[in-house]
């Protein structure tokens, strides 16, 4: 990337990097220490939803509100509390995992099954259900829409074929945005933020964002429109969160509770 930037690696300041999952900032990951050796400069790591939330803070939305959530909602399913414009996590690192809030429980015959929201909305959950209810009598405008080739419907071409409007396949789709809805609204009128803010490919389809807006509003009549906002940074997804992070480290020097506790 420095080759094709034209960037001499002596003027790189630092590499921030953003994955999934819990992330010790102040232990010896693994990532960054062979990301430092290689470099030759600081590397900073963190959970990527939370980084999202640092760039908004810099850059978007925070600078002007003082409370926020954000919800992520893509192959995964993620959110962040930022509290008096810091970002919340616990001792373990842990921010707010929205995607493992249970949403099912059932108890066929004695066979009880956990279902996490995550497992049921997430980008790959909404395309597997579709494709397993696919069928010329079911979904006709989608199954002529894939040629009769079900196994086209995946996580990556949602775009392609969400758009033939098929009323089955928004059937479908439906049951995962309202149960997404319920858990956002239920956790916004515990924390009652300033601004939700969502993000992600899922939320980046006009059709999607409209009717989750519309299932919030159906759960908390008291979520009012300006309240839930896509999020300005959403065309700089790849980049802006390890941008802020490395920002925030070595120029603004503001942590998060883990870091002002050291």
């Amino acid at each position: 990337m420095l080759q094709i930037a034209g960037v001499n690696s002596d003027h790189l300041l630092g590499v921030g990097v953003s994955i999934p999952g819990v992330v010790r900032r102040e232990d010896n990951a693994v990532v960054r220490d062979i990301l430092q050796r290689e470099l030759n400069c600081p590397v900073i790591v963190e959970n990527n939803v939370k980084a999202f939330a640092e760039a908004e803070l810099i850059y978007g939305s925070g600078k002007d509100q003082e409370n926020l959530l954000f919800v992520k909602w893509g192959p995964g399913v993620g959110a962040c509390f930022v509290l008096h414009k810091q970002i919340y996590e616990s001792r373990r690192f842990q921010s707010a995992e929205i995607g493992h809030m249970t949403v099912e429980w059932e108890d066929a015959q004695r066979h009880l099954c956990l279902g996490w929201l995550e497992t049921r909305v997430s980008a790959h959950a909404v395309a597997d259900q579709v494709r397993q209810r696919c069928t010329r009598s079911a979904m006709p405008l989608l199954y002529r829409n894939r040629r009769g080739d079900v196994s086209s419907i995946a996580a990556h071409n949602i775009d392609e074929w969400i758009a033939c409007g098929d009323s089955g396949m928004w059937q479908v789709i439906e049951e995962s945005i309202d149960l997404l809805a319920r858990a956002v609204t239920n956790v916004a009128t515990f924390l009652a933020p300033d601004q939700t803010i969502f993000y992600g490919d899922l939320f980046e389809l006009p059709t999607i964002r409209e009717r989750f807006l519309a299932a919030c509003q159906r759960y908390n009549t008291d979520c009012r429109a300006e309240g839930f906002s896509r999020s300005q940074l959403s065309d700089k997804l790849e980049y802006i969160g390890p941008l802020a992070i490395v920002v925030d480290r070595l120029f603004l020097n503001r942590r998060v509770t883990s870091d002002l506790n050291q």
